[in-house]
């Protein structure tokens, strides 16, 4: 886990700007690539005005130096003469004034150009985030056991930002790019052989330093994206075992793992931003080098100084425009190159596949019974299968207790059952149907909308308690009554009331304020606040001491006639009362028969 170039992928092959770019391109919603067309005529607009404002300092100049100058022009003499200025003096108010609503112009369309730049960009990573939040709650049960949540929490957070920063700099690279050409096109207009040199010779050093930066940009990408994802997890583990890690006295050992991927993580980060500023500073003093030698050149070949003032006032204005927006791009370029990984991971999350149809239009009856038919199922990378070929019956309104020592294959099977895993081999059929042929996204859905399920390890929302019963509604759309109708059944009712002061009340993140027992009870209480056709139990009792087991037990054994439970339990005691017992050794359907047959041979092959 300390060295991250081991858990970098190994192609190392560089992806292209334009290739990331265009992946992003594709994820976009059509409003938005509308808005960056609309965005792209701004930045044109952009640009036009800044050449407005650079071609005003031409007559700006010229006014403050000689007013014959611009006078002697039979155009602009018309002009004048027809708007009422009949001297060469009176030019001066209105170019100063030009000049002045150029110079405002171009700079509110600028700002204009930077707000809308920021806000699309926001707009974007907002459809980003959410798309690939959407994409990975709606990936199957499988994909979410084989990969670490860490990972995927950086990708929709942090790497998702970044990714709305690489939209911003290439809105900007392109902003940049269109005012460069445009400043290029006057400066070739007023002076070509000026305009040429300069292109060339800083249009070369910018190529130079990005050909020169674009590996170790790149490579400080990956290093970053990957360290970013290793801080999170390393974050996770301390903070989720911090109970253990205050006993163990443990708390130096994870730091020193914080501390290994978070110092080498900055020290590149600080290498990219280096290869993003330096340029700036060092071309800035080349293009000072570059106004005085222009100045010493056109001294040389003007026969009057004062023709040479409003020229190289000109080519002076346009080189300080001219720097920041050639800087600007090469800035631009280079932060979305140190952020391509970024992108890439994000890409990921979008690429996931997801079913188009939300809503399950195939509903499932479960009128009859549950058949399950020479079920087999092996996990990736795994040689042995965990369920091996098992066939069961369950009739609806029975009561169903699975046993098995610790890995037989209980929970798989209760898994596939609730199709959250696909079976290698085998059908469940549910009156006849089986849910994993044909349309299954949408059997298996419906299917899914009879079954509660109540697990050993309880997740507990950090909010009220009443939504943590009625889990995943909306909190005006929570029947209350049902709530507590739940809770009552639950057993935690007076404890809830009394105890936490409420359904109102906060029960703290993941449950810590409450014990073991009152977490799994509430767990209970929002399965049955579900009224299901189907309850599954996986040791859901199994932090509830005796007599409070007793009780919730004999609450849900008192439910509904037609409702279906199947448990899985270590205790004896708590499937007393079931239709029948399932006995899973290694896989394999062991035995099944009523709990006065079975259980009596399960205690003793306990005690031996």
């Amino acid at each position: 886990m300390l060295n991250v170039n081991k858990k970098r992928s190994n192609n190392n092959k560089e992806l292209s700007t334009i290739r990331v770019l265009f992946g992003l391109w594709k994820h976009l919603r059509k409003k938005r690539k509308i808005q960056l067309f609309a965005l792209l005529l701004i930045m044109l607009l952009s640009a036009l005005a800044e050449v407005f404002s650079l071609a005003s300092v031409i007559p700006f100049l010229a006014v403050l130096t000689d007013t014959d100058v611009l006078w002697n022009i039979e155009v602009i003499k018309k002009i004048s003469s027809y708007v009422g200025i009949d001297t060469a003096e009176g030019l001066f108010l209105p170019v100063i004034l030009i000049f002045g609503l150029a110079a405002i112009t171009a700079a509110f369309i600028r700002l204009c150009n930077i707000r809308l730049n920021h806000m699309l960009a926001a707009a974007i990573g907002s459809d980003i985030s959410i798309e690939s939040y959407k994409r990975t709650l709606n990936q199957p049960y499988s994909v979410h056991i084989d990969r670490n949540s860490s990972f995927v929490i950086t990708a929709i957070t942090t790497q998702t930002d970044l990714s709305v920063c690489v939209v911003n700099f290439t809105l900007q690279l392109i902003a940049s790019l269109f005012i460069s050409i445009a400043i290029l096109i006057t400066l070739l207009i007023t002076n070509w052989q000026i305009a040429i040199i300069s292109a060339s010779v800083f249009g070369m050093a910018y190529l130079m330093l990005a050909l020169t930066a674009k590996r170790k940009l790149y490579s400080n990408s990956k290093y970053i994206a990957q360290s970013m994802k290793l801080q999170l997890k390393t974050l996770q583990e301390g903070l989720g075992g911090i109970r253990d890690i205050i006993l163990n006295d443990s708390q130096e050992h994870y730091i020193n793992i914080f501390r290994q991927i978070d110092i080498p993580k900055r020290q590149k980060q600080a290498e990219n931003e280096s290869l993003q500023q330096i340029p700036r500073y060092a071309f800035e003093a080349l293009g000072l080098v570059l106004i005085a030698s222009f100045a010493y050149y056109l001294v040389n070949i003007s026969s009057t100084r004062a023709n040479i003032i409003p020229l190289l006032g000109a080519i002076a204005l346009g080189a300080q425009r001219l720097l920041p927006a050639m800087q600007q791009v090469y800035s631009s370029w280079a932060s979305i190159k140190s952020l391509t990984a970024s992108v890439v991971d994000v890409q990921k999350m979008l690429n996931q596949p997801i079913n188009s149809n939300h809503k399950h239009n195939k509903n499932i009856e479960f009128n009859n019974n549950i058949n399950i038919v020479n079920l087999t199922f092996k996990y990736k990378n795994m040689i042995e299968p965990v369920i091996n070929n098992i066939s069961l019956n369950i009739k609806k309104g029975e009561c169903i207790g699975i046993v098995g020592e610790t890995g037989s294959g209980k929970t798989t099977l209760i898994d596939i059952l609730m199709g959250l895993l696909e079976p290698t081999d085998g059908k469940i059929l549910i009156d006849q149907r089986n849910i994993y042929e044909g349309n299954k996204y949408s059997l298996i859905k419906s299917w899914r909308s009879l079954i509660a399920h109540i697990p050993q390890d309880i997740y507990l929302a950090d909010t009220t308690v009443a939504e943590n019963i009625a889990f995943g509604i909306n909190s005006n759309d929570i029947d209350i009554t049902k709530v507590k109708d739940a809770a009552r059944k639950a057993k935690i009712d007076n404890f809830i009331e009394q105890t936490l002061g409420g359904y109102n009340s906060y029960i703290g993140e993941r449950g810590l304020r409450i014990s073991g027992g009152q977490k799994q009870r509430i767990g209970i209480a929002r399965a049955l606040y579900k009224q299901s056709k189907l309850l599954i139990l996986d040791e859901a009792t199994s932090a509830l001491d005796d007599a409070f087991e007793k009780k919730v037990m004999d609450s849900i054994y008192n439910l509904d006639d037609n409702l279906t439970i199947i448990m899985i339990a270590h205790r004896i005691s708590t499937l007393s009362k079931c239709d029948r017992i399932i006995h899973i050794k290694k896989g394999k359907l062991a035995s099944i028969g009523k709990p006065i047959n079975i259980l009596p041979t399960l205690s003793k092959e306990k005690k031996e």
